[in-house]
C-alpha cells in the first residue's frame, strides 16, 4: 500500500494476548502479530517462508511461532531456530518482521523503506488515564485518505449531521483558525478573549485525531489503513462528567451508540466518494473551507 513512510497506529495493544496469536491485514499485508515469554511485542509477515503456509495458524512453543504446516519455529526477529526434519535451526531462513512500538494502550508500527524515525508520534496529552473511556472500532469500505479527510472536513456538519451534530455547528460562513505544519492540522474557533479556546480539532501525522469537546470530555480516532479499499477506524471517548460506579457500563453504551450513530452519517457519504483514493481526484475543486484538506493531500504525495 503506497503510503508516505511513517509510525501508524495499527491496533490497540489489549487486542494482542500474551499465549494468542493475533491475524490482521494492514497496509495490503496480511500480518501476525504475537509476544514472546516477556510480553515484547512482535509483527511479522504472515507467511512461512518454507511453503507459504499461514503463520496465523500455527502455535507459540518457548517463546517462538511454530507453523502448523512442518513446524518450523521462528523466533521474535524473524529467525527459524527450528526445523524438525534437521533437528536443528535454519538461520538463513527467516521472515520479515516490522519495528513496532507501544505506548498509551496502542500499538505503532514503521511502515516504509529504511530505517524506522527515532521520533514515534505522541498520543494527545489532552487525556490520560484519568477519564472514563469507552472504545468502538469501525470498519469502512473506503480508502485511509478518504476517511482522514472526514474528519478534516467541518463544512460538512450542517449538512451530513442536520439531524443530530449538525444543529449545533458554527455557520459555515465563519471560517476556524488553522494551524499547520508538518506534524499535525489543529483547527478551532478563537474566543472573543483571544485566548487558545479548550475545544478544538487536531490530526496528527499519519493518522490519530482528537475532538477535544471539553476539558472534560474528548473523542480520539485512529484511522488504520486495511488495504487500498479498507479502513478500521478506532474510536475512543473520554469524560470526566456521569462518573457513576455500577452506572459506567450503562453510560458508555449510551453515549457510543450515539456516536456510532454520527459515524454512519459519515459513512454513508464518505463511501460514496470516488475516486476512493483522493490523490486520484484530480478534478476536485477545493474551496477556502478546505484549508486542512488540502494540507492533508501535500502530505500524502
Amino acid at each position: 500500500m503506497n503510503l508516505p513512510k511513517h509510525w501508524y497506529v495499527i491496533a490497540r495493544s489489549p487486542e494482542i494476548k500474551k499465549n494468542k496469536i493475533l491475524s490482521l491485514t494492514r497496509f495490503g499485508q496480511r500480518l501476525v502479530l504475537w509476544r514472546d515469554i516477556q510480553g515484547a511485542l512482535t509483527i511479522m509477515d504472515d507467511r512461512c517462508p518454507h511453503r507459504s503456509a499461514q503463520l496465523s495458524l500455527g502455535e507459540l512453543k518457548n517463546g517462538k511461532l511454530a507453523c502448523p504446516f512442518h513446524g518450523f519455529q521462528f523466533d521474535a526477529v524473524g529467525t527459524c531456530q527450528w526445523v524438525p526434519e534437521l533437528n536443528r535451526a535454519a538461520p538463513k531462513l527467516s521472515v520479515k518482521t516490522y519495528q513496532n512500538r507501544e505506548k498509551d494502550g496502542w500499538v505503532w508500527m514503521w511502515w516504509g523503506d529504511g530505517e524506522p524515525a527515532d521520533k514515534m508520534p505522541a498520543w494527545f496529552t489532552e487525556v490520560d488515564d484519568t477519564f472514563c473511556t469507552a472504545y468502538m472500532k469501525a470498519s469502512w469500505k473506503t480508502h485511509f485518505s478518504r476517511s482522514v479527510e472526514n474528519q478534516l472536513d467541518y463544512a460538512h456538519l450542517p449538512f451530513v449531521h442536520r439531524n443530530s451534530i449538525g444543529k449545533y455547528a458554527t455557520p459555515i460562513q465563519r471560517y476556524p483558525e488553522f494551524k499547520m505544519d508538518e506534524e499535525r492540522i489543529k483547527w478551532f474557533f478563537p474566543r472573543a478573549d483571544g485566548l487558545e479556546p479548550q475545544s478544538f480539532i487536531e490530526f496528527r501525522f499519519p493518522n490519530v485525531w482528537i475532538n477535544r469537546i471539553s476539558e472534560k470530555y474528548s473523542i480520539t480516532l485512529a484511522f488504520v489503513p486495511v488495504d487500498d479499499q479498507h479502513t478500521d477506524l478506532y474510536l475512543k471517548s473520554y469524560r470526566k462528567f456521569a462518573n457513576i460506579p455500577g452506572l459506567n457500563r450503562v453510560i458508555n453504551f449510551l453515549m457510543l451508540r450515539r456516536t456510532r450513530g454520527i459515524l454512519n452519517e459519515d459513512r454513508q457519504v464518505v463511501t460514496s466518494q470516488e475516486p476512493i483514493d483522493v490523490r486520484l481526484a484530480t478534478e476536485e475543486v477545493l474551496f477556502p473551507s478546505d484549508q486542512a484538506v488540502r494540507h492533508f493531500r501535500k502530505w500524502l504525495g
